[in-house]
């Protein structure tokens, strides 16, 4: 059998951790890969893997997977050599090229992803720690880039002789059946309280801009007269000041503020409208996700690279509120059913592709006699 270690410092339900439980529990599923999947992180109360990728075998670190936890998998590293290893945040990146190049890690073939255009998320220090990380880079075969955006940044962080290691691959996405779902599963079921639904996924934190959101319903409702509701997914530090801003703004029959929701697939289906309203991103993959769900379309920011050449999503002109309502308006205008050829562009990012990009060979697994 063919061996592949992951490597990810906690075991949450983010953007990037989603894509590398995709592609390890798509390798699980082989009878011809078996899959080590290392938390630097102590265990938490839930573990997001373990659900979703079944016959992985899952380790875990101590601590919260900080910097500087990446060293207690030194002995993981030393003991075997792997066919494959994949991270998919930049100092962890690092930490494996440097690895590679000193002998301690002996692999096949290391493919790291880069998770963020380091140059727009980040100033000051802190654009300054990541540069340091790329100079660091060098021990990859593939280095994996979401958008040309991104691509175009990664050219400007690495050295030349590194250029022909980045690959352009599009996220994955699974269109996932909504069957045997139930309310518990995420339905927010508040059809009776609105006739036009919104929905926004992330974490509450700045570089996500909950609270434009807020913003934006609250004019968007000003200049209709159509009862809008907004229902809002996730957690983090901002949420009191999220519950706060929903009673300034006189929203409170309007918002539903949940928590992280384990699978949200059911209430993006109930919802006829996506917002996205980041500041910078990688690439929001909440936006496939709600498409894949079938929501009519999907409002974003301009946060991210190729958004404009994905069926089914508006992009804002900037990301003033003025503008976002603006996009809503005419999303609400056109309103009916989804544009088939969303889902036909959906099929495309292929969640097989994208894993047999990564591995350098066709995906051989185990298929199922019921399809």
């Amino acid at each position: 059998m063919k061996s592949a270690l992951f490597v990810v410092p906690i075991d949450e339900a983010g953007g990037a951790e989603k894509i590398l439980a995709m592609v390890a529990g798509a390798l699980a599923k082989s009878e011809h890969w078996r899959v080590r999947i290392q938390v630097l992180a102590q265990r938490g109360s839930n573990s997001y893997f373990s659900s979703r990728c079944v016959g992985a075998d899952i380790y875990y670190g101590f601590g919260g997977g900080r910097l500087g936890s990446e060293l207690g998998i030194v002995s993981v590293i030393r003991a075997q050599e792997f066919d494959l290893v994949y991270a998919t945040h930049a100092r962890v990146n690092a930490f494996l090229s440097v690895a590679r190049r000193m002998g301690v890690l002996q692999c096949r073939r290391l493919v790291t992803r880069e998770s963020t255009v380091v140059g727009n998320r980040f100033s000051g220090l802190k654009l300054l720690a990541y540069r340091l990380l790329y100079k660091l880079y060098g021990g990859q075969d593939i280095i994996v880039s979401q958008t040309e955006l991104m691509t175009n940044g990664l050219k400007k962080s690495l050295p030349v002789q590194m250029h022909n290691k980045i690959i352009l691959a599009h996220n994955p996405v699974e269109i996932p059946p909504l069957e045997g779902l139930t309310e518990g599963d995420g339905c927010a079921k508040n059809r009776d309280l609105w006739p036009v639904q919104l929905v926004w996924c992330g974490r509450f934190i700045p570089v996500k801009r909950p609270a434009l959101a807020l913003e934006v319903l609250a004019a968007l409702r000003a200049s209709m007269d159509l009862d809008i509701g907004l229902v809002m997914i996730g957690c983090g530090p901002l949420e009191a000041h999220l519950r706060e801003k929903v009673e300034a703004l006189e929203l409170t029959r309007a918002v539903v503020i949940l928590g992280q929701l384990e699978n949200p697939s059911l209430l993006f289906a109930d919802s006829d409208y996506g917002i996205v309203t980041s500041r910078s991103e990688g690439f929001p993959n909440v936006v496939l996700e709600m498409l894949a769900c079938g929501v009519q379309q999907v409002v974003t920011t301009p946060c991210a690279g190729g958004l404009d050449k994905i069926s089914g999503v508006v992009v804002a002109q900037d990301s003033s509120v003025q503008n976002l309502v603006s996009a809503l308006n005419k999303c609400i205008a056109n309103s009916g059913a989804q544009d088939p050829a969303i889902v036909q562009a959906l099929l495309e990012r292929s969640p097989d592709e994208f894993v047999s990009m990564v591995i350098g060979e066709a995906l051989q697994c185990e298929k199922d006699p019921d399809g």
